[in-house]
């Protein structure tokens, strides 16, 4: 789901009635080349934006990255910029899921950084415990969105069998879905 938004909307409503754009004749290319424990590739998507049954603007991503695994330690790397280009000249798109909208800069360029240790342990059911580290940034952002957007996540993946838990020490700037102004402690258990 993406839109548009009204003058009386909130960041956060759904788009209201014929706000609402959708993806068309997109294309997604990706091409990731594997050697050892190493995979480089690069990605695009590119496609029209339509509204009310006619083009309202197109849109562009572009990424590269890295993912390597050395014994215990992994490291990912991804760059990615992307563009919303509405013919309305918008700075911003809502977009949707899960019940929930979000109002985001029609462009902006993203840095991910992910360091992991995985350790094999033998304490009761537990059998792996994996530390990670993953930074994201977002830069270079259309309209009113000057400040950049940072999140920090520190944690382990602890797996017991069939059961897998996370717990992250989260810090960030700017970043919607972290509303506090201290790091926040999570934790995510997942059953398979």
């Amino acid at each position: 789901m993406i839109g548009v938004r009204g003058e009386d909307e909130g960041i956060y409503d759904s788009v209201g009635d014929g706000m609402g754009i959708a993806e068309s004749n997109t294309i997604n290319l990706r091409y990731a080349y594997k050697f050892d424990n190493t995979e480089i590739g690069a990605s695009l998507l590119s496609g029209d934006l339509e509204g009310s049954g006619c083009s309202v603007g197109d849109h562009n991503a572009y990424a590269v990255h890295l993912k390597s695994n050395i014994g215990k330690f992994g490291v990912m790397f991804e760059y990615t910029t992307y563009e919303y280009d509405l013919d309305d000249n918008s700075d911003s798109v809502v977009v949707g899921a899960y019940s929930f909208h979000d109002t985001i800069p029609a462009e902006a360029t993203l840095y991910n950084l992910n360091l992991s240790y995985s350790k094999d342990v033998t304490f009761g059911p537990i059998t792996n415990l994996t530390f990670y580290n993953d930074y994201n940034l977002m830069t270079d952002k259309s309209g009113s969105y000057e400040e950049d957007t940072m999140m920090n996540v520190t944690g382990v993946a602890i797996s017991a069998g069939g059961i897998y838990a996370y717990v992250d020490y989260i810090m960030a700037k700017n970043q919607p879905f972290i509303a506090a102004p201290w790091p926040v402690i999570l934790t995510k258990p997942t059953i398979v």
